[in-house]
């Protein structure tokens, strides 16, 4: 590892001038424990194209306090979790869409598989009748928080729908792997709980289930569309089995052929 120092400078100032033509540059600090919270902040802030954000990562308060004895930073922010009006502030369509569109961009550049998976709450309006509504966003965000735990910081987590998410699980081996994770994924629902506790209906216990759909690429689709459109048909199948079920794209015509046969 290189010994030189971090800053040339004990108490250096950010270069807040700029030349004409050039991009005015800013120090951020940033808060926060989860490097998928922190790849989001830095993807938001790249898209400005007049500034030019040096953004440092603490995980945590004391490594905070730590830079702030060294560096002089024009703006400080603190963990994305402290919340919008639900507790938690969600990636959305937009910024999987962006994300998507770079992984397939990288898959070409450099061949590789990456699966896109639709996954969607089960349930989830019979769920908060019987827990009662105010605990509904409760329910999602719980269940966002389990997912986001689960994956690793090079995938992406978005709330694409009010009980949906959409995810991205970059550079994966193969779709055995794949299948491995979805099923985790599923498991890590099952397992979060509202407060601590299931849903009691009399002397059962109800928790909360998800459907997953998934697309590979480049099989499945070689574009955003194609893999969004086969994530999500896989994802509405796994739902009318029932819930609580991982669905392939590319098994999709098998369970056509089976449905049909089925009827007559």
């Amino acid at each position: 590892m290189g010994s030189g120092p971090l800053r040339s400078n004990q108490n250096e100032k950010p270069n807040r001038g700029s030349s004409p033509g050039q991009r005015r540059r800013l120090n951020i600090l940033h808060v926060e424990d989860n490097a998928d919270e922190v790849a989001l902040t830095r993807h938001l802030l790249s898209k400005d194209e007049d500034i030019q954000f040096d953004i440092k990562n603490a995980q945590g308060l004391n490594a905070a306090a730590q830079h702030l004895n060294r560096i002089t930073y024009d703006a400080m922010l603190l963990d994305l979790n402290l919340g919008d009006g639900e507790g938690v502030m969600y990636p959305d369509e937009s910024i999987f869409c962006d994300r998507l569109a770079h992984t397939i961009a990288q898959a070409r550049a450099n061949p590789r598989q990456f699966a896109v998976l639709s996954l969607e709450l089960d349930h989830l309006d019979v769920l908060a009748n019987l827990a009662g509504r105010s605990l509904r966003s409760e329910m999602i965000e719980t269940a966002y928080l389990h997912l986001r735990d689960r994956i690793s910081a090079t995938d992406t987590l978005a709330r694409v729908g009010e009980s949906s998410f959409a995810l991205i699980l970059d550079d994966v081996a193969s779709s055995t792997s794949v299948s491995e994770i979805a099923q985790a994924l599923s498991g890590c629902v099952s397992s979060a709980s509202v407060k601590g506790e299931d849903i009691s209906v009399g002397v059962e216990s109800i928790g909360m289930t998800a459907s997953i759909g998934v697309a590979m690429y480049p099989d499945d689709g070689r574009d955003l569309e194609a893999l969004r459109e086969g994530a999500d048909q896989a994802q509405q199948i796994a739902s009318e089995v029932g819930g609580s079920a991982v669905q392939f794209c590319r098994d999709l015509e098998l369970y056509q052929d089976y449905l049909e046969k089925s009827v007559r």
